[in-house]
């Protein structure tokens, strides 16, 4: 990238300003085309280091070099050996400093220990550039241009003559006169790769396309990733996510019964669904994981995983402040500061506060829902003792007020309105009496502690704790008569340590290893009001709950085994051993005991599996540029408990557990670079097959008042192919494209004993064998696609970017298993834009926005909804928004 004469030059950054280096600007612009795609890689030149440079190598110097930056290292390394030293951009990060006497080999080892770098010779040159293993595990063959060569010769012979003595060489892919696609780099496989290099489907959405989009959470990230959807519930402490049509419904107060995808913060599990919408305060990326991932994270993540990896403390003072403003009275605050305590100790802090008006209105008081109040922040420390170790602590706090939007209840067709309950079909207008509020708060640490050993291995530990609640508050009948309302409130702590070895890269073969335990304690509490609209007899409140105990212990080893270049075996294997127990609390009435005291009941057994999960695959590498692969995967869900009261009566009937659930997975994928990087296509064919499904039936006899009730049974099995493709092109440096196309078949193959809501004497199918039906959540096609234009002007830079994104009709979880209007939910396509200008240092810019701009009118849960009256149920989606976004970097 160009950055300006002196900073960089045609390529060429400067880790000093020296004045002889200025001089070559002229004789530097002749070799541009070569020396700015210079590939450090040379083998043949490593192989012919002259004589001279080998005596320098091992002769005995005195070295004195402070802790400092490490560019700023090597340059005073270079001075002091007196040898020229060519650094590639990759060389980030602080150094613990050198002093004595050490050989000129020794004194540069030392040096990079621990970085992730190596340096080659060439000519009387050193060249220090990133482990090329690092980005592509196994042994690499070099197979650069002969132009590629010729310009780093040149490049090497130009800066020796000037006398400079340390440069540091830009990669291509950063030239801003080369419209290539930015290189990301996941984390998935516990490694640093570049994604392109990863043989699994995975979606990595970056904190620039955050920005430019407006994701604020994980539900904002569907929209972006191909056979995601995570749609909007009737309560934000509900978390339904599907990867691939695999997903279960459930509520919170169901404790028991764990989630198909994982959701993981720094590499740690958040644990029940009402944690699962993570505000994305100052992440880096999130890395969408599809498929079972049970080797390498384990717990609950048969259908895929959501890994957020955050933005980690610098060792540069600086700061950003942010503010959206925008209709229903938006204001969005967010202010980050990277603090820099001394030259091994880094501290990053973020604070967000959100206020919105509701876009709902409650027709019985005027009062606005679905608005929102939210606070929340994250402190992060990094240290880093030595040039092997590495500690990070991060803590994040959040407390969330929301209007609950929990459902519009509309009459049927053919049934009258009533007016007096408040009933219509008026669009965003509900009629509750009773208050409809949802709280959220939680508070959550991790500690992550990586030291790295002489011999190249690694140590990984990561230690987590959450605590985290939601409170609910919801007028049940959806009524403005007084009849029945609830109060829930669901709290989960868990504590989880993982420890990980690493063996080092670059050889024949090379593995990740270790251990992890996980203990969670959860707790529900419900309190029923019965209202007057009952017998008078029957007003009053009734109080219960539920608490389920987890520990998982586990064990795990993945590996890759390269055969050659372009051949790559790997397998993985992970054993996990999960016990749970369940307690029923105490059930008592008042202010007259008319229902009676059922005493605590302890689940008369306990939930006890113990399963492999495992994977094993090959990666053939065409070339560079071109990868394919192929993979099977095992993954396991344990045994869950029901929501049981009465704990020993269920287990007598048989309805107290559910066993295990299991899928195998077949996956081929291919990976590519084309047009010089300029075109990624990355595409996946799979065919899923999920076993013992815990599936969610209806019974419409059970729960309170009859009123029915959710009863877990291994009740079916279902089969899920289809495929993945997501492309993104550059064909000029300020434009680019990005698609994603995800077309999923998924039917269920066995399901027996499924009612639908709807009862028979209303047209209701009954209970029926719901073989061949289509699951929920489960749509024939996702589509995102965006254009992204940015190009100089005024001294800065003009952004514009329109979205698109579509998903398929789908039928709600309420109603799995039944393909009935009643649960299916409107196709949609959603237009997004935003446009702005940043300056030209990026430090300040200016934005306006708007999302589903056609206001397009569609609803994402829709239910029959059977308690005393019958009418259907539906909770739409967000109107359009629109607003402005002024951000300040310092």
């Amino acid at each position: 990238m160009i950055k300006g004469m002196g900073e960089n030059i045609l390529g060429f950054s400067w880790t000093s300003a020296s004045y002889r280096c200025k001089r070559l600007m002229p004789t530097l612009w002749l070799c541009v085309s070569a020396a700015c795609f210079a590939d450090t890689s040379d083998s043949q030149g490593e192989r012919m280091m002259d004589n001279q440079l080998t005596n320098q190598l091992n002769a005995v110097r005195h070295f004195e070099i402070a802790a400092q930056e490490l560019s700023a290292a090597l340059l005073q390394f270079g001075e002091q050996a007196e040898l020229t030293v060519m650094v590639h951009h990759d060389a980030t990060g602080n150094t613990s400093g050198l002093q004595g006497e050490h050989t000129t080999d020794e004194a540069l080892a030392q040096l990079l220990a621990g970085t992730g770098l190596e340096y080659h010779t060439r000519g009387d040159a050193i060249i220090v550039r990133q482990l090329v293993a690092e980005l592509t595990p196994g042994p690499q063959t070099t197979k650069a241009p002969l132009l590629k060569r010729l310009g780093t010769a040149i490049a090497t012979a130009i800066f020796a003559t000037s006398g400079a003595s340390a440069i540091a060489v830009e990669d291509a892919t950063t030239d801003s006169n080369e419209a290539v696609i930015e290189e990301i780099v996941v984390t998935a496989t516990k490694r640093k790769e570049n994604l392109q290099d990863v043989p699994i489907s995975l979606t990595a959405v970056i904190a620039k396309t955050m920005e430019q989009t407006g994701i604020q959470n994980i539900r904002d990230i569907a929209d972006a990733v191909p056979n995601l959807i995570f749609p909007a519930e009737f309560s934000p402490a509900v978390g339904n996510i599907s990867i691939r049509g695999v997903a279960n419904f459930t509520g919170p107060n169901n404790m028991g019964w764990d989630k198909e995808v994982g959701v993981f913060l720094d590499g740690v599990y958040l644990g029940q669904q009402f944690v699962m919408n993570a505000d994305l305060v100052d992440t880096e990326r999130v890395e969408v994981i599809r498929g079972p991932q049970g080797t390498m994270f384990g717990k609950n993540t048969i259908a895929g995983v959501i890994n957020i990896v955050s933005k980690m403390p610098g060792d540069e003072f600086e700061g950003s402040i942010n503010a959206d403003v925008g209709n229903f009275s938006l204001f969005r605050q967010q202010v980050s500061l990277n603090i820099p305590v001394n030259d091994v100790l880094a501290a990053r802090v973020s604070l967000r506060n959100t206020q919105r008006d509701g876009y709902v209105t409650n027709l019985f008081n005027g009062d606005d829902l679905a608005d929102i109040d939210a606070t929340g922040g994250r402190l992060q420390l990094y240290y880093t003792p030595s040039d092997r170790t590495s500690v990070y602590l991060a803590m994040d706090s959040y407390d969330t007020e929301t209007g609950l939007y929990s459902v519009e209840h509309q009459p049927l067709a053919g049934d009258p309105t009533r007016p007096e309950w408040g009933i219509d079909n008026v669009p965003f207008t509900v009629s509750f009496n009773h208050p409809n509020i949802v709280w959220q708060d939680g508070f959550g640490t991790s500690l992550s502690i990586e030291h790295d050993f002489a011999n190249g291995y690694t140590l990984t530990s990561i230690t987590g704790y959450r605590d985290d609640t939601a409170s609910l508050s919801n007028d049940v009948d959806g009524r403005s008569f007084n009849a029945f309302q609830e109060i829930t409130r669901a709290s989960t702590q868990m504590v989880s340590q993982e420890l990980r070895i690493n063996s080092p890269v670059g050889e024949s073969y090379d593995f990740v290893t270790g251990v992890y335990y996980f203990d969670q304690d959860n707790l529900f509490n419900r309190t029923f009001f019965f209202g007057d609209f009952w017998l008078p007899a029957l007003e009053g409140r009734q109080h219960g709950g539920i608490a389920t105990d987890s520990r998982s212990y586990a064990a795990f080893v993945h590996g890759n085994f390269y055969v050659n270049d372009e051949l790559t075996l790997f397998g993985g294997l992970r054993f996990t051993d999960d016990e749970k127990k369940h307690l029923a609390l105490e059930i008592l009435c008042e202010p007259n005991p008319w229902c009676g005291v059922t005493p605590p009941q302890a689940a008369p057994v306990d939930v006890a599996d113990s399963e492999p999960s495992w994977t094993a695959g090959l990666r053939y590498r065409f070339n560079d540029d071109l990868m394919t692969y192929a993979s099977i995967a095992r993954g396991f869900k344990s045994g869950v408990f029901n929501d049981s009261t009465t704990p020993v009566a269920s287990h007598a009937a048989g309805t107290l557990l559910a066993d295990p659930e299991f899928l195998l997975s077949y996956e081929i994928g291919v990976k590519g670079a084309w047009a010089d990087g300029r075109v990624n296509i990355n595409a996946a064919l799979f065919y899923m097959d999920w076993e013992d499904m815990q599936f969610r039936l209806w019974c419409e006899d059970c729960g309170t008042l009859g009123r029915g009730a959710n009863i877990l049974a291994n009740a079916g099995q279902m089969t899920s192919r289809g495929i993945e493709i997501e492309l993104t092109a550059r064909p000029t440096n300020h434009l680019t494209f990005n698609l994603g196309v995800g077309f999923l078949d998924a039917e269920y193959g066995q399901l027996n004993g499924v009612t639908s809501s709807r009862p028979v004497a209303r047209g209701g199918q009954g209970i029926i064998d719901g073989s061949g039906n289509r699951p929920a959540m489960a749509p024939a096609w996702t589509f995102n696609a965006s254009v992204v234009h940015e190009f100089p002007f005024m001294g800065g830079t003009w952004l514009s970017r329109l979205d698109y994104n579509f998903m398929d009709e789908f039928y709600s979880p309420f109603n799995g298993g039944v393909e009935s209007d009643d649960g299916l939910n409107p196709a949609r396509g959603l237009l997004n834009a935003r446009l702005g200008f940043s300056a030209a240092d990026d430090k300040w810019g200016v934005f306006f926005w708007g999302k589903n701009l056609t206001d397009k009118l569609a609803w994402d849960q829709k239910v029959y909804y059977n308690f005393v009256y019958h009418d259907i149920a539906r909770h739409y989606i967000e109107p359009r928004t629109y607003g402005a976004t002024l951000n300040y970097r310092f």
